[in-house]
C-alpha cells in the first residue's frame, strides 16, 4: 500500500503519465478507508494521535505497479515505466506526511513490559504467552477494532486473527504511551515485502499489500 502513495506522489508532478497511472487505478483493490465503517470512539482515537489524515489516503492499491516496485527495486530506489523513485525513509516520510519522530521500531523488535494488559479484556489481563500470539477477541474496545485497522493498514496482515507484539506496539503509539517513526516502521515493511516476494512467482496477497 505505501507504494501506491509514493507512485501517486512523483506521477502526479510528471503530466505525460497521469492517464497511464489513472488506468492501473482503475483496476485497485482493497483496502479502503472509510470513517463511516468505525465506530465513534476508534475515530476518535485516530484524530487524536494525528492519523486520520494518513487513513484516508488509501483508496486502494494497483497489484501491476506493486510488481514493478519490486520487480525493478535497487538500492535506495525503484523504477516505474520511466520513472526512477527514491525509496528511502525520508521519501516516505514527505510522500505520507507522517513526522520522523520517534522511535525506529519494526516487526522484528520485541519490548520486555507487559503492556499488552491495558488493551485486553478483564478477564485476559494475565493469562497471556508472550510465546504465543492474542486472539483478536480478546481485545476490550476501542482497541479490539484499532487492532483490525492496524492489521488492514499498517502491518498488511489483515488475514490473520491473532495478534502479534508487534501490534501491541502500534496499539501504545495509538495510545499515545509510545511514539513510533512511522516513516521507519513502514520502510523497514516495504524493503521486507520487496524482499520476500522478489523471488516468488506467486507472492500471497497479503504480501503486496504495502
Amino acid at each position: 500500500m505505501i507504494v501506491i502513495f509514493i507512485v501517486k506522489m512523483k506521477l502526479m508532478t510528471v503530466e505525460g503519465y497521469i492517464h497511464w497511472f489513472s488506468k492501473y487505478m482503475a483496476t485497485k483493490i482493497e483496502p479502503k478507508f472509510q470513517i463511516k465503517q468505525w465506530k465513534k470512539e476508534t475515530i476518535e482515537k485516530l484524530y487524536q494521535a494525528g492519523l486520520i489524515g494518513f487513513l484516508q489516503r488509501f483508496n486502494g492499491h494497483s497489484e501491476g505497479i506493486t510488481r514493478e516496485i519490486v520487480n525493478n527495486y535497487t538500492q535506495e530506489q525503484t523504477r516505474v515505466g520511466n520513472l526512477i523513485i527514491p525509496v528511502t525513509q525520508e521519501y516516505i516520510f514527505k510522500a505520507l506526511d507522517l513526522p520522523l519522530i520517534g522511535k525506529n521500531y519494526h516487526k522484528g523488535l520485541h519490548f520486555k513490559e507487559k503492556a499488552w494488559n491495558f488493551f485486553l479484556e478483564k478477564n485476559k489481563k494475565g493469562t497471556f504467552d508472550r510465546a504465543k500470539d492474542i486472539p483478536r477477541e480478546w481485545f476490550n474496545e476501542p482497541w479490539g477494532e484499532l487492532f483490525l485497522i492496524i492489521q488492514k493498514f499498517f502491518a498488511c496482515d489483515k488475514g490473520q486473527t491473532m495478534a502479534h507484539l508487534y501490534h501491541v506496539r502500534l496499539l501504545q503509539h495509538i495510545k499515545g504511551e509510545v511514539k513510533i517513526n512511522l516513516p521507519y516502521f513502514f520502510f523497514q515493511s516495504l524493503i521486507k515485502m520487496i524482499e520476500s516476494t522478489r523471488n516468488e512467482n506467486k507472492p500471497r496477497e497479503a504480501q503486496v499489500y504495502h
